[in-house]
């Protein structure tokens, strides 16, 4: 791949220049046979007729097709690395914006740190405006969204939203790209406390009734998971359970996504936990089934080089650990809350900071002091979170 001849011929470059201009449409769409068969064609062409534009981008999303369908992470950004090395190999800098959306949007995020990711997002949306690829950079600028909202402090996240919503209204975006970026920055924006309803996405960027939220799989299924999240953060266990009944069909709407696989792995897992402890009868095997499963997944996530799951799949363990176990368990939260607070992830640290005080009230604990100190570290880390 990096000794490819470049392709000259007129009617395959049209050709594949159709395809390329096609793949983020089918993409938002979710149909998976359509979207093999572009990348397989781009693949083809190249290593039969030489390199063109559409190489790199190809080559990037062969990761898509590893992390989707056999979930190999490693080989995925294997792939994303070739992709970018090709680029420099090729002098190919109308690839960069294309090969920086799929690559660092859904390649490296798996092995890799998000902010490293989103920040150079940035750099993907400057190359797309400069080579006339303004809806891959628009892309780029709303990819951002999932990292942003679970890593940054809330006021740091506002203000990195409110300039990517300032772009988009200055490019007069309309299009699909929008909804998934608004739940993201509403959500940010109801946990300040600039909503209503806390629980409900409606505010300044939008309405989750707005019938655009549900114009396409991916969109549908975003929705689903802030208002999840937000369920879960709020400790409405009832909403929480009914929303992840309707994400359990929608996950592959975003299962290429590591942000948001790694929120839906965690949160999931702790509503399964939660209804474990509610009922003792025989629902409570399934869920403890499904909890188990989730931390599973973020054990592996966090085995392939994803960092920043690391806290979440700690304080899963913590909680598996504190619903199966009449032990004391804090050993377990006090390192959730050691390793979100090294990471910066305050957020984090004060949702482990919140269980482990629950915890306690659960065992019903006589040293009072214990829990009022973890309620205390809570509010301090909530504090800093914003």
């Amino acid at each position: 791949m990096l000794s490819l001849t470049k392709l000259t011929d007129a009617s395959k470059l049209a050709a594949l220049e159709v395809i390329e201009k096609m793949a983020p449409s089918v993409f938002v769409l979710a149909n998976a046979d359509l979207q093999l068969y572009l990348f397989d064609f781009m693949m083809a062409s190249s290593l039969r007729y030489g390199w063109s534009a559409s190489t790199m981008t190809g080559t990037a999303a062969f990761g898509l097709v590893e992390i989707s369908a056999f979930g190999n992470a490693k080989r995925a950004a294997e792939l994303g690395s070739l992709a970018l090395e090709m680029i420099s190999r090729y002098g190919a800098e109308e690839s960069r914006c294309p090969v920086i959306l799929i690559v660092y949007s859904f390649l490296f995020p798996w092995t890799r740190s998000w902010r490293d990711c989103y920040k150079h997002l940035s750099v993907g949306f400057s190359s797309g405006i400069q080579h006339g690829k303004t809806y891959l950079a628009l892309c780029c600028s709303a990819n951002m969204a999932g990292p942003v909202r679970l890593i940054e402090r809330l006021e740091d996240a506002e203000r990195i939203f409110r300039s990517n919503y300032e772009t988009m209204k200055r490019f007069k975006v309309s299009s699909s790209i929008l909804p998934s970026m608004n739940c993201c920055f509403q959500f940010v924006l109801n946990m300040m406390g600039f909503a209503e309803n806390p629980m409900v996405l409606c505010g300044e960027v939008m309405d989750e009734e707005d019938p655009l939220c549900l114009s396409n799989p991916i969109n549908e299924a975003v929705l689903h998971l802030v208002q999840f999240e937000l369920a879960c953060h709020f400790r409405a266990l009832g909403r929480a359970s009914h929303l992840l009944d309707m994400l359990e069909r929608e996950v592959d709407g975003f299962k290429a996504y590591c942000p948001n696989m790694v929120s839906y792995w965690f949160w999931s897992g702790i509503t399964y936990l939660d209804l474990a402890r509610r009922d003792q009868r025989a629902r409570r095997g399934l869920c403890l089934r499904r909890a188990k499963a989730r931390l599973t997944s973020l054990r592996n996530a966090v085995e392939n080089g994803c960092d920043d799951a690391r806290p979440v799949c700690d304080i899963l363990q913590a909680e598996y650990n504190s619903c199966t176990c009449s032990n004391d368990n804090l050993h377990m939260y006090n390192m959730a809350i050691e390793v979100s607070s090294e990471r910066g992830l305050v957020g984090f640290a004060g949702i482990a900071c919140e269980r482990a005080y629950f915890h306690l009230e659960g065992l019903g604990s006589c040293d009072e002091s214990s829990s009022q100190r973890y309620w205390d570290k809570m509010m301090e880390f909530y504090g800093r979170w914003g």
